[in-house]
């Protein structure tokens, strides 16, 4: 068959299968069809088949298929190697359509939720200009680009938005994307939620009668069986635990941080302040020197101000975990940055898994016009949790060097993020 479009959207049936961005092939797609691959004539995968247009009263196809891209394919493909149930995307904001003077889509906020979105400044009755790099004309544009990422990615968005004196601003930021489906909470100790799956109701039982208890979860048998590990979260954690130490191998060999364990200080000058001034910043950790004589305790020095947070006390109140004010939790992240490195898996009694592959953007000096494609590197992630607290560690696939991590001490905050760079061996 022809590929006779690209970037076509197909519309949710009944909430489901939504095609966004997708591949429309002249060929005959059946039922039945639905996952096989979609070839160019140089034999490369470009996407995987899905749907077909079919006449209303019978499954014959009309002679028009449609397929998932390569490109989507890619995007999602870390997450499934690493076992994960993967969620598309959602912004936190309601969009709408309209037209200017010029008959140029336009693309405006028209509602919005709290969300990451929010937090970077988006506001109602901004305009969209571009998602992900791709210009915004239209609602179904935006979905288009939408649904080709998973949640939890973070990519850059231009708005513009009109001022009252007459003139306008127009910024870019890097916002990271929700889920769309509906989660149950998961619990403090970091397992991931669980996508709500809609229950039957019920049916009623005669008086005195016990109901039988539900069938337990479906498990492989034959051969494949040993290659299947059932984990809350996971649509196979398995997987997941061959790319989590593949991972922690790899990074071991740029060194081994295991007999760092104990006390810890750096010392350094830097710039703190929304100014920027130049101070002396003094970090420790004191092994077992919190009050209970057991747990560890975190201090900190800028510019002669002394704060101290306990990371595993269970009183320790949640304002705390985030000093010094403005930084996010730099002593938690302090902390977290020894229990990886000292103590590895060891060091968390939470979550410790492979979360699949996500842009990471490197620092840099030019805040007022950013290059974030120049900037991006798709990195493997690393999650964590310890007493309540998520960590997202990013390594480079060339080498697994730490490329940078964020710590979470409220999920409705933005995180402490932590960058590395000009690494040097220890001579």
């Amino acid at each position: 068959g022809l590929v006779s479009g690209t970037h076509r959207y197909q519309y949710p049936e009944k909430g489901m299968f939504e095609y966004t961005d997708c591949i429309q092939i002249d060929t005959s797609i059946n039922p039945g069809n639905s996952g096989g691959p979609l070839f160019n004539m140089n034999a490369e995968l470009i996407g995987i088949n899905g749907r077909g247009s079919f006449d209303k009263r019978s499954r014959i196809n009309s002679g028009v298929g449609y397929a998932i891209s390569i490109n989507q394919i890619k995007n999602f493909m870390g997450h499934l190697r690493a076992g994960h149930f993967v969620d598309h995307a959602s912004l936190g904001a309601v969009v709408a359509s309209g037209f200017e003077e010029s008959a140029l889509g336009k693309v405006s906020v028209s509602g919005m939720i709290d969300s990451d979105a929010s937090r970077r400044g988006i506001k109602i009755d901004d305009q969209l200009l571009y998602f992900a790099g791709r210009p915004m004309t239209s609602v179904n544009q935006f979905k288009n680009v939408l649904g080709l990422y998973p949640k939890g990615w973070r990519l850059p968005l231009t708005y513009k938005r009109e001022l009252e004196n007459g003139s306008s601003e127009r910024k870019e930021v890097l916002v990271r994307l929700m889920g769309s489906e509906k989660m149950e909470i998961g619990n403090p100790n970091g397992a991931p939620p669980v996508p709500v799956e809609p229950k039957p109701m019920p049916m009623p039982l005669p008086k005195g009668q016990i109901p039988p208890k539900a069938p337990g979860p479906k498990l492989p048998t034959g051969p494949a069986a040993k290659l299947y590990e059932a984990k809350p979260g996971y649509a196979n954690y398995y997987f997941n635990k061959l790319e989590k130490e593949k991972l922690l191998n790899n990074f071991k060999k740029n060194g081994d941080f295991s007999s760092l364990s104990g006390n810890w200080q750096v010392q350094t000058t830097g710039k703190i302040g929304d100014k920027g001034r130049q101070a002396v910043v003094v970090l420790r950790i004191l092994a077992k020197g919190a009050k209970d004589a057991k747990n560890d305790l975190v201090q900190g020095i800028f510019d002669g101000i002394d704060f101290s947070v306990e990371p595993l006390a269970v009183e320790q109140v949640g304002k705390v975990l985030k000093d010094p004010p403005g930084s996010g939790g730099l002593l938690v992240a302090f902390f977290q940055l020894r229990q990886l490195l000292a103590y590895g898996e060891k060091g968390f009694v939470g979550d410790f898994s492979h979360g699949g592959i996500e842009p990471y953007y490197t620092p840099s000096e030019n805040t007022l016009k950013p290059n974030f494609a120049a900037q991006r590197i798709d990195a493997e992630v690393l999650r964590t949790n310890l007493a309540g607290v998520n960590t997202k560690w990013y390594f480079n696939p060339a080498d697994s060097k730490l490329l940078g991590y964020e710590v979470s001490t409220d999920r409705e905050d933005d995180p402490c993020e932590i960058h590395f760079s000009d690494y040097k061996k220890d001579s």
